[in-house]
């Protein structure tokens, strides 16, 4: 429990984060940077404040900031003033939102919607039997072979020759 926390702040052990970024007053979005939170941020058009953990969540977030939709807060070094100072720069500096919305046009401009895509796969692999030649074909080699092995026992004959 946090004492006195102001009237706009919630703590739950679980929220619909997706249903939170689409609310139009949404700013800002704090986020441990894992791939499913920026793909709903871009949707939502909402910059971020990438507090990376673990994972992917580290290198996603640098890309974020690469691309001008986000800031990257170290979780060792987190505290009010940088918080404070990260989420102003957000809101004072248009250029996060318009980079990111940008991004989320560019994301939601689909000839199909996402189910419909979905679906379409799903019945084009029922259509096909199980759409072998859609299927990797590194799937039906030996295991020597998908190791690579063979290749570097050419070279360990070629370097034990000379």
């Amino acid at each position: 429990e946090v004492p006195e926390l102001p009237r706009n702040v919630k703590i739950r052990k679980w929220m619909p984060q997706n249903s939170i970024l689409a609310h139009p007053n949404v700013k800002v979005f704090i986020t441990h940077g894992g791939l499913m939170s920026k793909i709903e941020a871009i949707y939502h058009a909402t910059p971020m404040i990438g507090v990376p953990l673990f994972g992917e969540q580290n290198s996603n977030v640098a890309h974020s900031v690469h691309e001008g939709i986000a800031i990257k807060l170290l979780i060792s070094e987190l505290n009010e003033d940088n918080l404070f100072d990260a989420i102003s720069k957000i809101i004072n500096d248009s250029s996060y939102s318009e980079k990111i919305k940008k991004k989320s046009v560019l994301l939601r401009d689909q000839p199909m919607k996402p189910i419909d895509t979905a679906i379409y796969w799903a019945e084009f692999v029922m259509r096909y039997n199980g759409s072998k030649h859609l299927q990797n074909k590194g799937m039906s080699l030996y295991r020597f072979q998908n190791l690579l092995l063979d290749v570097v026992l050419v070279f360990i004959v070629v370097i034990v020759s000379i």
